[in-house]
Parts: C-alpha cells; structure tokens; sequence
C-alpha cells in the first residue's frame, strides 16, 4: 500500500483535540505526581534513595496535563497516574536488561556505530569539573540555593585558576546541560539538586 503524503485526519484530531484541553489537576494530584517521581527517580537510580529532590512546580503541572492530554480527559485521575507509573516501571527494566546486555563493569561497553551517544564529557575543559565540583559543594555541603560568580572566584583562586577560566567553565557547564544560571549569569546551581 503506498505511502500517503497527506497527513492522517484522525492523527490531526487526536493532536488538535490535546491542544484543546486544558485539564484541571487538583493540588492532591500534584503530591502524588512528585511522589511517583521520586519512585521514578529511586528506580532509575538507587543511589539517590533517601534524597528529597525537589521539583519545578512547573513541570509537574505540565506532567499532569500531558497525562489528560494523553487520556483525552479534563481531569487527572488516579488510575492514569497509575497507568503512567507502570508505563515507566516497564520501559525502565527493559532499558536495564538492555544496558545489561551492553556494558560490562571494568570493561568497554558494546554499542553498534548507528546508537547515538553523548560525548558532552569531551567538550569539557581542563577547569570545568573544578568548578562543577565547587558548585555542588556550595549547594549541597553548604545548603546555598545558588552559587554566586564572586564566591566561586574566591573558592578557586587557591587552585590558581582565573576568573575568565571560572568564566569559560561555567559557559561550557551551562551548554552542556549540567548546570543553571540565573540574573545575568551570575547566580549557578547544578540540574540536579539534592537536599537532605
């Protein structure tokens, strides 16, 4: 059967009908999405169990209307917060198996030439793991919400490392994902912040 260039009328009005909805998720709702992603994140990786991670307010409601938009529904029930959770539980183990299979601890991991991988960590530069490390010391030893720009530079003079070096890190950390910035690149914490 040959392809059709026109896009499919039933596909349009599922994704149209979603953009339509505008769910109402009640504040109960949203306890339970941060609870099943701290589950989520536990699974994922047990080395954080036992951390309180907080969570953007913001992405948790644009979860739970994903979800409704997902179930074509204008309110988030339990049971789809449910059916979302199994969906991960599934999908996750059966990543795990599959990275089982690849990996082997001390040794080279076996991925074929077509699998995508990230190579952020080559892009990094000869003070950058410094600084990232000074960033998650000043949140999570000291408990700052933010690391300021002057206090890193006082933090890593000793290391003999300059203020434009500190300057490039922090403009290499933020491309690669690992770290936020806020008022004009002055303030920085890393992606993951983790309270105790």
């Amino acid at each position: 059967m040959p392809r059709s260039t026109f896009p499919d009328p039933d596909v349009l009005e599922y994704q149209l009908y979603g953009l339509m909805l505008r769910p109402v998720v009640s504040e109960e709702m949203i306890v339970q999405i941060e609870s099943t992603m701290n589950d989520v994140l536990e699974e994922s990786d047990p080395a954080y169990a036992g951390y309180n991670v907080p969570f953007d307010q913001d992405a948790l409601g644009k979860i739970a209307m994903a979800l409704c938009r997902l179930s074509q529904k204008d309110h988030l029930t339990e049971s789809m917060l449910d059916q979302s959770r199994s969906w991960f539980k599934d999908m996750y183990r059966q990543f795990a198996d599959l990275r089982m299979h690849y990996s082997r601890p001390g040794g080279s991991t076996r991925i074929g030439p077509e699998v995508r991988t990230s190579y952020a960590h080559l892009s990094l530069g000869p003070h950058d793991n410094e600084v990232l490390r000074e960033i998650h010391r000043g949140v999570n030893e000291v408990g700052l919400d933010y690391v300021s720009y002057a206090g890193l530079k006082k933090a890593l003079r000793p290391k003999k490392i300059t203020a434009s070096q500190v300057r490039d890190s922090l403009q290499r950390l933020i491309s690669n994902g690992l770290i936020v910035s806020r008022e004009n690149d002055n303030l920085f914490r890393p992606v993951r912040r983790f309270a105790r």
